[in-house]
């Protein structure tokens, strides 16, 4: 259905393509095409433009056809749900969400209190950076490399965020005792989801909290779906974190955008619509409560439980 709405779009703005009709039914096949080989499973864009197109610069911003590309993109947002990207940056993120990586170095997550099993490069790093209480970055090589070779020494229970002031407070709360994060710095790049899911896939159980927004909505349910639970990310705790904040003076944003489902807690969207009011883990009161569940897992030695949304945490 998306992509009837998108080819629909293409002939009602039909001058966004070339006048020849041949030449206009060879773009939009080339859009059907690529989007037939998506969802990638982390394949490069040259290499899909080479197997799709016979053509590894034909989805480049700098080379190739333009017209076909801008198709092309615009069906691939099309079947993500996404807008047409404006930017590179926003390109990279599209391509990244449907498997597609535009550059493995370029491609990050940001993860703190990892001390894995293994004497290759990464794992070694991993250990160096965590006995020192410091943050890692990981790029797409290195979670592929270390994937590859094996994951082991693994903790039994890992926390993702969504912004670093987050992984900031816990390195510097807990130091080298901090509890295995990992931090999407923002909607996830496609090094994120590929360790989130070779984690999910060693066994180790995952939390998710995100930003209490429509993008963080969106992160976390994605997340989700690859088999991580939610992390204080019910109704409760967004109307709870909202009280205190006004009860604190603390002014909220307002909540902008088109809304977005909770399949984990339907009641969240219905609140946050009638809140009207964004709550982002930087507030105090959330960051507060994520850190104390945190002191919790750690002491734990990695279990966990989440505290009620009233506790004293908040």
């Amino acid at each position: 259905p998306e992509l009837l709405a998108w080819l629909g779009n293409e002939k009602a703005q039909s001058s966004r393509l070339p006048r020849d009709a041949q030449r206009r039914l060879e773009i939009l096949n080339a859009a059907l095409d690529v989007t037939e080989a998506l969802p990638a499973t982390g394949i490069g864009r040259a290499r899909l433009s080479w197997q799709v197109l016979r053509d590894t610069k034909a989805l480049s911003a700098t080379t190739g056809d333009q017209h076909r590309r801008a198709c092309v993109l615009r069906a691939v947002a099309a079947l993500a749900g996404w807008d047409v990207p404006a930017g590179p940056a926003a390109e990279r993120e599209l391509w990244e969400a449907v498997g597609v990586s535009v550059d493995p170095l370029s491609s990050r997550v940001l993860t703190a209190g990892f001390a894995p099993g293994g004497h290759t490069a990464v794992p070694h790093s991993l250990r160096l950076k965590t006995a020192a209480g410091l943050a890692s970055v990981l790029t797409l090589a290195d979670v592929d490399a270390w994937a590859s070779g094996g994951l082991s020494g693994l903790p039994t229970r890992v926390f993702i965020c969504e912004n670093p002031e987050v992984a900031v407070a816990a390195l510097n709360q807990f130091g080298a005792s901090c509890p295995a994060l990992v931090c999407t710095e923002g909607r996830p790049h496609l090094a994120a989801v590929r360790l989130v899911s070779a984690l999910i896939y060693a066994g180790v159980s995952a939390a998710i909290h995100a930003d209490f927004d429509w993008d963080g909505l969106s992160i976390a349910g994605a997340i989700t779906r690859q088999g991580a639970e939610p992390w204080r990310m019910s109704a409760p705790d967004y109307m709870a974190a909202a009280t205190a904040a006004a009860a604190h003076d603390r002014p909220l944003p307002k909540l902008t955008g088109s809304a977005v489902p909770a399949p984990w807690s339907p009641e969240l969207q219905h609140a946050m619509l009638e809140r009207k009011a964004e709550v982002h883990e930087e507030d105090e009161g959330v960051l507060t409560a994520l850190l104390c569940d945190l002191s919790e897992a750690r002491d734990r030695s990695g279990t966990f439980t989440p505290h009620p949304a009233h506790s004293d945490c908040l």
